[in-house]
């Protein structure tokens, strides 16, 4: 338009200073076709500056683009790795009931899970307070050898990071599945000649040992890394090489074991980081502190407060490798873990209303696609659940919708339930449940989880297809 404007004003003064008559042609000329071509003309110009005012692309840049899209979209699709499964050798727990998973089961066969009243925790009235505590822990001896290795060897750290009494209890529930499970991996056959030649010869390779410890939230990183650099100085205490033990990043603090377990899956079969993973987690409330706060947030159960929960402690383990180790191992029941099925809730399950089974459902059909087992086959389920009626209900409604195997009275567990709250040790423990009934029954077992508010998670574990195969059965 101001093309148009510009050109119609410079012809009418022309015109009026040469006092010249325009015919219809010259209207049309300059009036009309003149404004066309002359816009036409800046937009060719405006065109061309760009075109070569614009930096060029680096040769070969069109066909980098596309290879890093391929690449993205490669890692997406490794990342769902839907077949992967992780090898799971041996595994450790500790609970009120005992230092087996054969005392838990024992004890919810029996229903012989009831909690008492807790002299060592009571309240501003001298009432005790119900608890899931663990007889005879000797939490103090395990921390006087911890204190004596940190004050000479971490000095600093040692004289600035204070000990709670449910600290100490937790770092002595983690440090005995830990040996343990220690102990089991440095003994068997394989592991111990293959750390023998390599102490006759260090130029043998042999595998990397990866720490995975959970411990409560509210531990500080310096707390955390304190507890890490013992645990690694016990294993190089049995001559394992310094180097070939790593504290893994895959922290699991405040997350479900589904979670770590998991990301290790995919950094073993996507980033390639084989060896033995130490997957630990412990939580003991019992101190006077939390039960103080907790008490505060009207949180525990008490003749008060009938919607509280029993809190306790509890801790779990098991050692992970990759298949190349497995093999290895065959004089063992390796039990196969396949991936996780995870979904979330719009709504929050504290929320007042009712809470449908609906979505752990579908999280628990998804999870047998997955693991290419049939509902009929599920003889056991083990879940983190705990005892709020919300939990419960959702739970055996989603068992009563389809897995008719299931036996909800006598074949599922509620980790929870009988062994108290127990924090970040609730989902390797109830895990190492099923892992026990998949041995003993020969048959795959679901876990699950759904104590989180929104997360629902379900997966399989079972024995693998080589040992199926064994058996006679499907594969």
């Amino acid at each position: 338009m101001l093309i148009t404007l510009s050109v119609w004003a410079l012809v009418i003064v022309y015109w009026q200073v040469t006092i010249y008559v325009p015919s219809n042609q010259d209207l049309l000329s300059f009036l009309v076709v003149a404004p066309a071509v002359l816009f036409l003309f800046v937009m060719v110009v405006n065109k061309v500056s760009l075109s070569i005012l614009q930096p060029k692309e680096p040769s070969g840049m069109a066909t980098s683009n596309a290879d890093t899209a391929l690449q993205q979209h490669s890692e997406t699709s490794l990342a769902t790795g839907r077949d992967w499964h992780l090898p799971l050798v041996f595994s450790q727990i500790v609970t009120l009931h005992g230092e087996s998973v054969s005392d838990l089961i024992s004890a919810v066969d029996e229903k012989s899970t009831k909690f008492e009243l807790d002299e060592e925790l009571v309240n501003a009235e001298g009432f005790p307070f119900i608890t899931a505590r663990i007889a005879d822990l000797d939490a103090e001896k395990t921390f006087e050898d911890f204190e004596e290795w940190a004050i000479k060897y971490r000095p600093t750290e040692a004289e600035s990071i204070s000990w709670l009494a449910e600290d100490k209890r937790t770092l002595h529930l983690l440090y005995t599945v830990f040996s343990g499970l220690l102990r089991e991996v440095l003994s068997n056959d394989y592991i111990a000649e293959l750390l023998a030649s390599y102490l006759d010869n260090n130029k043998l390779p042999i595998p990397n040992i990866y720490l995975v410890n959970s411990v409560p939230d509210d531990w500080s990183s310096a707390k955390r890394a304190l507890l890490d650099d013992w645990l690694r100085s016990e294993i190089t205490r049995q001559h394992w090489p310094e180097d070939r033990v790593l504290s893994n990043a895959l922290k699991h603090d405040g997350l479900n074991a589904w979670q770590v377990l998991d990301a290790i899956n995919e950094s073993v079969h996507q980033s390639g980081k084989l060896g033995i993973y130490l997957v630990t987690a412990a939580q003991s409330y019992l101190g006077e502190r939390t039960f103080a706060e907790y008490e505060a947030a009207g949180k525990l159960l008490t003749s008060q407060n009938k919607s509280g929960l029993v809190y306790g402690e509890a801790s779990a383990g098991v050692v992970v490798v990759d298949e190349q180790l497995a093999a290895k191992f065959e004089d063992l029941p390796i039990i196969q873990l396949h991936r996780a099925a995870v979904r979330r809730r719009d709504k929050s399950a504290d929320a007042s209303g009712k809470i449908a089974s609906t979505l752990l459902e579908e999280v628990i059909k998804d999870a047998l696609v997955v693991a290419k087992v049939d509902a009929e086959s599920i003889k056991t389920m083990a879940a983190d659940t705990d005892s709020r009626v919300s939990r419960v209900t959702e739970l055996f409604s989603a068992i009563s919708g389809f897995l008719t195997e299931v036996d909800a009275d006598k074949s599922t567990l509620k980790l929870q339930d009988s062994c108290g709250m127990v924090g970040v040790a609730a989902g390797l423990s109830s895990l190492i449940y099923a892992i026990d009934k998949v041995i003993a029954d020969e048959a795959p077992a679901l876990w699950v989880s759904n104590t989180d508010g929104f997360d629902r998670c379900a997966l399989v574990l079972n024995l693998p297809i080589k040992t199926q195969l064994e058996q006679g059965e499907p594969s």
